[in-house]
């Protein structure tokens, strides 16, 4: 007897380039057609489209709805030619979809650890879409051109500074909060882009958002990596942001890696990209700063939960790792 035949799977190649070339490339491949800033499905791949809007030269966004009508592997290749950073919301609460990045797997959902991928364009990612599964995506382009004017102007140094400098493969999770979902959906309100003054101003709001918290979830510098034992540095990592309220017992941390003090501190800035007291103190500060968010807690209270001598250490400590002191980060918020 004849053993039944597997359906192939769909497959899409593409790269991080300018959303027109992007369209242009996923309609080739689908058998779908580009009306304007407008992509439509194919109705035998998929139930839906795709839309994109140049708010400034050099920052673009695209909203994706649809459902497919079978599953599809999408294969982001490296695009080393191209000079664009991406960042991807999940904006479906009732879904999440899987992300494969330099072959680490992660799932973003509203309701997942990460709603939020941030990639360079010598990352290589693989994304698993499901049939029947709502695909519900907000996308920012932004150039290597505009991040330097608009997003590096007036830092010399830093997470950023050296991430967006990096030759490396680097690509950043972060969670999705209802603050992001709230500007995304008002930019589309109605169907349609609400206008390119009012968008910029929202697009604005979300980037400085995202920018001002270095980091969740830093993929590893890989290369680095090889020659570590990278579970245990993933332990001493956890450790530090577990017990973001204590002082960090350093001693006990790199004793488990099996490694001197100095060969443990030298050996995680590579990794991650800062030492491990700078990453314990950013991390506090990422906490304070969700405490703050979160408008339960007072500037004074949230300085005494995380041990502060007092107020102004705090502010200063606060200022140091986020560019804002909380007075000011609160005026933002409200």
């Amino acid at each position: 007897m004849e053993a039944p035949k597997q359906e192939k799977a769909n497959v899409v190649r593409t790269k991080i380039t300018t959303p027109d070339v992007w369209l242009d490339n996923l309609a080739q491949q689908t058998g779908s057609t580009v009306t304007g800033h407008t992509l439509h499905f194919n109705y035998k791949f998929a139930q839906g489209k795709i839309d994109w809007d140049e708010i400034q030269k050099g920052l673009y966004i695209a909203k994706l709805d649809f459902t497919l009508t079978n599953d599809l592997t999408v294969i982001r290749e490296q695009g080393l030619e191209e000079q664009f950073y991406i960042i991807k919301f999940q904006i479906n609460d009732a879904f999440s979809i899987e992300h494969t990045i330099d072959g680490e797997m992660e799932e973003l959902g509203v309701s997942k650890k990460y709603g939020i991928v941030f990639s360079t364009p010598n990352t290589t990612t693989m994304i698993a879409y499901k049939k029947d599964i709502p695909v519900n995506f907000f996308i920012i382009f932004l150039s290597k051109q505009w991040t330097t004017d608009n997003i590096l102007c007036d830092k010399n140094e830093g997470f950023w500074q050296k991430t967006l400098s990096s030759t490396e493969s680097v690509h950043v999770f972060k969670q999705i909060d209802q603050r992001y979902i709230s500007n995304i959906e008002a930019i589309y309100a109605g169907g349609k882009l609400i206008g390119h003054l009012h968008a910029l101003n929202l697009i604005s709001s979300i980037l400085s958002e995202f920018f001002m918290e270095p980091e969740q979830k830093v993929v590893i510098n890989k290369q680095e990596a090889k020659y570590a034992d990278i579970s245990s540095f993933m332990d001493a990592k956890e450790n530090l942001e577990t017990h973001w309220q204590e002082a960090p017992h350093l001693e006990e941390i790199y004793e488990d890696t099996g490694l001197s003090e100095s060969q443990f501190k030298r050996t995680f800035k590579k990794i991650f990209g800062r030492s491990p007291i700078k990453h314990y103190l950013n991390y506090r500060m990422q906490r304070a700063k969700d405490l703050l968010l979160s408008g339960r807690y007072t500037i004074s209270e949230v300085s005494y939960m995380l041990g502060y001598e007092n107020l102004p250490k705090f502010s200063k400590a606060f200022k140091k790792c986020l560019g804002l002191l909380p007075s000011q980060f609160v005026r933002l918020i409200i």
